[in-house]
């Protein structure tokens, strides 16, 4: 234990302390308690912590913390009154503050506070021990599925080697047969020749040119069935050649299956006490409280939409491919694509949607019940530009590219020509009041149109280099990621200001892209990782309103 000497005594500091408000020896405790009676305690018996509990101000650092401001909750200096506390309606002495501290609801609710903090640590800790054995069992499960996968799969890959190996040699015994045929007939027809042409050559010696002419005639009939048989032959002959093409891609760059990592927030809840000893300021509530976060595949979301409740049809970019994933963040239906998928919108009351397929030129609708593709347009010839944002309203679709948004009818017809900055439109999106939203990534500029074509406001985000997602809330706030800064940003209806919501703290991952559910309770953040994570919109969307204007 350290050492304390008196403050009070000028003996060269030697005396050992007694506490009290001041550290006093034994020597001068008894002036002191003369003017002032009171208890006192030995110093051997306090902790450390108790010893030096005179704090000093911070600010005024040769100051002692004696005074309590009951407005604030806090402790300050006699310095602090007149600068920072002047109009603060309760300063009290601590000493004031402190009489009834042994049977004060503070000395109870601290207590309780560090008994809860140690009970819910313990039941944390034991939980993660509890979740280390699952992760280990479960990875060992999974493990062994994939090696089960694997010596299935390397027994049927035999089996089909042997089903191959076995119709090649039966096509190779086919074909070698029947040339084997053909040779012995070739043979036999060459015989016959040498045998008539050595019988014409010995009459051409000796025989008169009767003889010779009777001969020739005879030869005839001969010549011609050599000729028939030839043709025949030669009619009937092929050549062959046998190959080998897989009739599925089993390639090492596709995978076998899909490793699903599930996230579920935790079950355990530390309750903080409400119970102050004085009026606190309350903070504002967030706007926005991560609820979930579903961890999908290794590949890109480059947009989605909600088809039914909270499952969402997702564009894989990386694979590509279109997928069903349902509220437990599991992927229940997957469709291929011929080319990546960049943007999707659902066509009301059709029961599809249109896919953007940039690099391809063409737009891809697909059933959203089972993913059934349907017809796939080509674009190149309508638009000079690869198409990549999308979005669809009541009966209009917006195109984006390149320095242009096209809004066109349900065939693609254009209807209405607009000319933006000097960048790809990668993502559109259309609010409840029919208003179109466009973002160019790379200038920063947010643009903004109304239903006749009519620019209502354009907006530069100066200080995010890597805009992308856009989507709106139901009073026209506009939400955009920003996967440089790792954040979300929001601009107020009248695109006048600006404030950022949310970043990699509060759970997103470098977004690409974002979207509201129907009854704008819900916003989903797609991350360039593959996760999505899903946020509760938990204050009054009024007041918020009301704040940011």
């Amino acid at each position: 234990m350290a050492t304390f000497y008196c403050d009070s005594c000028l003996n060269e500091k030697t005396s050992k302390a007694i506490e009290c408000e001041e550290l006093i020896c034994e020597h001068c405790v008894k002036v002191h308690q003369s003017r002032t009676p009171h208890h006192l305690v030995n110093v051997d018996i306090l902790p450390t912590s108790v010893l030096t509990s005179n704090q000093y101000c911070e600010i005024h650092t040769e100051r002692i913390l004696d005074l309590f401001c009951t407005q604030d909750d806090m402790l300050i200096c006699r310095s602090c009154m007149p600068e920072k506390h002047r109009n603060c309606y309760s300063v009290i002495k601590l000493e004031d503050a402190s009489r009834n501290i042994d049977d004060s609801s503070m000395l109870i609710v601290t207590k309780s506070e560090l008994n809860g903090i140690a009970n819910t640590i313990g039941n944390l800790e034991q939980e993660r021990k509890s979740t280390s054995t699952k992760i280990e069992d479960d990875a060992s499960f999974a493990a062994s599925k994939v090696a089960n996968l694997k010596d299935r799969m390397l027994k049927r890959i035999d089996e089909m080697e042997q089903d191959l190996l076995t119709e090649i040699k039966d096509i190779k015994r086919k074909h070698l047969s029947e040339i084997n045929s053909t040779t012995e007939e070739i043979q036999e027809m060459k015989n016959k020749i040498d045998y008539l042409k050595q019988n014409l050559k010995t009459a051409g010696q000796v025989s008169s040119k009767s003889q010779k002419f009777v001969m020739i005639h005879s030869l005839k009939p001969k010549i011609s069935e050599l000729q028939d048989r030839l043709q025949h032959i030669l009619s009937s002959t092929k050549s062959v050649d046998i190959l080998f093409s897989p009739t599925m891609n089993i390639l090492p760059s596709e995978k076998m299956g899909l490793i699903q990592e599930n996230t579920i927030p935790y079950t355990i809840v530390h309750h903080i006490s409400n119970q102050i000893q004085a009026p606190i300021i309350p903070k504002k509530p967030p706007s926005f409280i991560f609820t979930k976060e579903f961890n999908l595949i290794d590949s890109m979301i480059s947009s989605s939409v909600i088809i039914q409740q909270d499952m969402l049809l997702v564009c894989f970019f990386d694979i590509p491919a279109l997928g069903v994933v349902n509220e437990d963040g599991m992927i229940t239906k997957m469709q291929k694509l011929t080319s990546k998928p960049w943007n999707i919108a659902i066509i009301p009351n059709t029961g599809k949607a249109m896919v953007s397929l940039a690099r391809e030129k063409s737009i891809q609708y697909v059933k959203i019940k089972n993913l059934e593709l349907e017809k796939k347009v080509s674009v190149e010839e309508k638009f000079p530009s690869e198409i990549w944002g999308i979005a669809v309203r009541k009966g209009r679709i917006a195109l984006g590219s390149f320095g242009k948004v096209y809004l066109c009818n349900m065939k693609l017809d254009v209807l209405i020509d607009l000319t933006v900055g000097a960048g790809m439109v990668y993502y559109l999106n259309f609010d409840k009041s029919d208003r179109l939203y466009c973002v160019i990534k790379d200038t920063g500029e947010i643009y903004r149109f109304l239903k006749t074509g009519k620019l209502s406001f354009k907006y530069i985000l100066n200080d995010y280099p890597d805009i992308g997602g856009i989507a709106s809330d139901k009073y026209g706030n506009l939400m955009i990621t920003d996967g440089k800064t790792n954040s979300i940003i929001e601009i107020s209806s009248e695109g006048k200001k600006q404030r950022q919501i949310l970043e990699g703290k509060d759970g997103i991952k470098n977004p690409a892209a974002l979207f509201f559910n129907k009854t704008f309770t819900k916003l989903f953040v797609l991350n360039s990782d593959g996760s999505v994570t899903i946020f509760e919109c938990c204050q009054n969307p009024q007041k918020s309103q009301e704040e940011f204007n």
